[in-house]
């Protein structure tokens, strides 16, 4: 604490002021208050002592002088320590000769009213130091300390009740005079160093600072300069405001009738913004953002004015705006083209479908033809049983009642499968309510027969009877090719013990079904591969590799929905969620 107190190191504009209030500080320490003393103390001391004093103290003064002219030469924001350490000695030489002369005056038995009328002489220029040392604290601690310090030693030790009630007075005084003279030099030290912060802002601040008074520049930073390319800050501040723009703003309105109003408000209201065309000396026109505020200095009103340069920020706004007409034309045509790439893929998406569903169609042809095996062969033995009955002559009424049922029988058998055939691939575009219970056994009523005939299990887990919203048809297209695919696998894997498993449950607000078998899972090199169109692993037996990616499609894209693959321990899981709509 006390080494930053008592450092060297002021801000320059301390030790200027310093330098011009020590000087006037001398005068009346070292010329005045030593003619005070010479003629105070004239025909009491010896005159030699007196002489001296005064020789000295006008020396003391020379030097102080030297010392602060040279302090003021340095322009910069450094000054020489030198000067500023030679001063502090000619402070202690000055405050001790004081309390010397007074001492010698005191030991020749002085008259006590010269001593006390000597005591309150030196206390009062103490008291007028802080205005003068009190810049340079240091400077002002030894003028004080070696000032009242001795005087309160002499009044204690040779003065009688008066000096002595005068020296306690003084040894009361000191304490505080140092905290008043501490508290002035921090507010004159802060005080400057914020003036230098602002200066400093002020000077090198990017933006361009003007001072305007009565419509004309008063003062201006380095930054406007440059900006509007002048060389002397006197020409700048000579030139008229209206002079540094185009006869017209860029909404044709006159620049000098739009400045004045814009001046006019900020005057009016405090504060105004804005955005502004100028021109440099070279008259090249440039764009800049104003902020112009009120100011009250030295009792008088002033506008503060901000000078921005936007010219690169107007370039890109101008780009922008082109950009913007570049992309919305962009826009126009890349919607047009979307739309007709839109409408290829849909075709493509719809061709798609109708070659899986024609796939799928010559799949079920062949089932039915093997469901269809079964009743025909027993419609042609009884019909070939009751024409041999009949050649033989022992047909009676009711064999034929009876056989006549049992062909009736295989004949709605047949059209029951015509039925589930037309309804599986009848276009179905509106939205029903069924469960994954109905959907599987419209599904396993067309092949339920070829699982069985192939030894395949069938495990059915349907525990969701919850209805849900769906293109029904649709659905029952991916169950069906879900539950060949598996089939096909464990047919042509020679799986013992083979088995599909049909699992459906809700979770939360979705509807799954599972479709698993034992056929050992799919191998992860191709497992993202199989939702790919015309991806197969059956090419070799007439495999088109649509049947997954259509499934995928009409859950995904048609329902809403998901398709995902896993596998688990024994073989393959397909996951079909569709949301509860």
């Amino acid at each position: 604490m006390f080494k930053d107190i008592f450092t060297l190191k002021y801000n320059h504009k301390l030790v200027e002021s310093y330098s011009k209030s020590s000087s006037d500080g001398a005068l009346a320490s070292n010329i005045i208050g030593s003619i005070f003393v010479f003629i105070v103390l004239f025909n009491s001391v010896p005159l030699t002592y007196l002489i001296a004093f005064v020789i000295i103290n006008i020396c003391m003064y020379i030097v102080k002088k030297i010392t602060a002219i040279k302090l003021l030469k340095f322009d910069t924001k450094v000054y020489d320590l030198k000067y500023l350490k030679i001063n502090f000695p000619l402070v202690v030489l000055t405050a001790i000769s004081y309390p010397s002369i007074i001492l010698i005056a005191t030991l020749y038995g002085v008259d006590e009213t010269k001593l006390l009328l000597l005591y309150m002489g030196v206390t009062a220029v103490v008291a007028g130091s802080v205005g003068t040392q009190g810049i340079i604290f240091t400077a002002f601690v030894l003028y004080a300390s070696f000032s009242l310090i001795p005087l309160v030693i002499i009044s204690t030790f040779y003065g009688d009740e008066t000096l002595y009630m005068f020296g306690f007075i003084m040894f009361v005084f000191f304490p505080i005079h140092i905290v008043s003279g501490y508290r002035y030099f921090i507010s004159l030290r802060d005080s400057m160093s914020l003036k230098d912060t602002f200066q400093t802002i002020y000077d090198k601040s990017s933006d361009g600072i003007v001072i305007i008074q009565n419509n004309r520049f008063k003062d201006c930073n380095e930054s406007i300069l440059k900006m509007f390319k002048y060389e002397r800050k006197s020409t700048f501040l000579n030139t008229q405001l209206i002079k540094l723009s185009p006869k017209l703003q860029p909404d044709g309105v006159s620049s000098t009738r739009k400045l004045l109003k814009m001046l006019n408000k900020a005057f009016k209201e405090g504060s105004n913004s804005f955005e502004w065309m100028h021109k440099t000396t070279a008259n090249e026109e440039f764009w800049v953002e104003i902020v112009l505020s009120k100011i009250n200095l030295d009792g008088e009103d002033l506008i503060h004015g901000v000078w921005r340069d936007i010219s690169d920020r107007k370039t890109l706004e101008v780009k922008q705006v082109e950009s913007q007409e570049e992309i919305e034309s962009l826009n126009h045509s890349l919607k047009d083209r979307v739309k007709e790439e839109v409408n290829k893929n849909r075709k493509k998406d719809q061709q798609l479908l109708e070659q899986s569903r024609l796939a799928q169609m010559g799949e079920m042809l062949s089932m039915i033809a093997h469901q269809w095996r079964q009743p025909l062969a027993a419609i042609s033995s009884t019909s070939s049983a009751l024409e041999l009955k009949a050649n033989l002559g022992k047909i009676d009424k009711e064999l034929v009642i009876k056989n006549a049922q049992n062909i009736s029988k295989y004949a709605q058998h047949l059209s029951v499968t015509i039925d589930d055939f037309r309804d599986f691939f009848k276009p179905n575009k509106e939205l029903s309510l069924v469960t994954y219970c109905e959907l599987i056994e419209s599904v396993l009523a067309i092949l339920e027969v070829s699982l069985k005939s192939k030894n395949i299990s069938l495990i059915k887990e349907c525990s969701c009877s919850e209805k849900f919203k769906t293109h029904s048809n649709e659905v029952k297209q991916v169950i069906l090719n879900l539950i060949k695919n598996a089939e096909d696998v464990l047919v042509d894997k020679c799986i013992e013990k083979p088995y599909i498993k049909l699992k459906s449950y809700t979770l939360n607000t979705k509807q799954i079904l599972e479709v698993s078998d034992n056929g050992g899972g799919i191998p992860e090199n191709i497992k993202d591969k199989i939702f790919d169109p015309y991806f197969s692993t059956k090419l070799d037996k007439n495999g088109t590799g649509l049947g997954l990616y259509m499934s995928k499609t009409i859950i995904e894209e048609h329902c809403g929905g998901e398709l995902n693959v896993i596998n688990n321990d024994d073989g393959t899981v397909f996951q079909v969620i569709i949301p509860t709509i």
